[in-house]
């Protein structure tokens, strides 16, 4: 895990070459969201939070078969290589660093959303490195609509959480 986080790509080969780290994966994933929940309870209520589960659950499932479909697309020649089991190892474990969520409970000075948005940033550069190790050096356009949907809904759990705290 920390070596994920940290970008060390050796980890990723390793986790990509893991048969026995899909559980891992899931436990990460699950650990993630009881950690966006806490912290989005605290900050936001128990809606937004809720939320922000399926969010971070969906983005695991959705973003793991977009980056499947994406290499059975550029590669062809090798469909079983890129497995959606494969690629959902990687996506749970770039979700590691959302472990800090519940530092964006933190009240004092907007720090909050400022740490939300620093952690999301850091789980989609981990994604991208695990993209790398699945889908090789793939040029950044093909993967834009990926980014998009693993990077916009944790923006609009951002939002909904900012504007139940300020308004309501």
């Amino acid at each position: 895990m920390v070596g994920v986080a940290g970008f060390n790509r050796a980890y990723y080969e390793d986790i990509d070459g893991d048969d026995f780290a899909d559980y891992q994966a899931q436990q990460i994933v699950l650990i993630a969201a009881i950690s966006v929940l806490v912290g989005f309870v605290a900050a936001a209520g128990p809606i937004v939070a809720f939320s922000a589960i399926i969010v971070v659950g969906g983005r695991w499932w959705v973003i793991s078969s977009m980056i499947a479909r994406k290499g059975v697309e550029l590669f062809p020649e090798r469909p079983d290589d890129i497995t959606r089991k494969r690629v959902m190892r990687l996506v749970g474990y770039s979700t590691g660093p959302l472990f800090f969520a519940l530092l964006s409970s933190i009240p004092d000075f907007g720090i909050g959303p400022i740490i939300w948005i620093f952690l999301n940033v850091w789980s989609l550069a981990a994604l991208a490195m695990g993209m790398r190790v699945i889908l090789g050096e793939v040029p950044a356009r093909e993967l834009t609509n990926i980014f998009l949907v693993a990077g916009v809904p944790q923006l609009l759990i951002l939002i909904a959480a900012l504007s139940v705290r300020f308004w309501v």
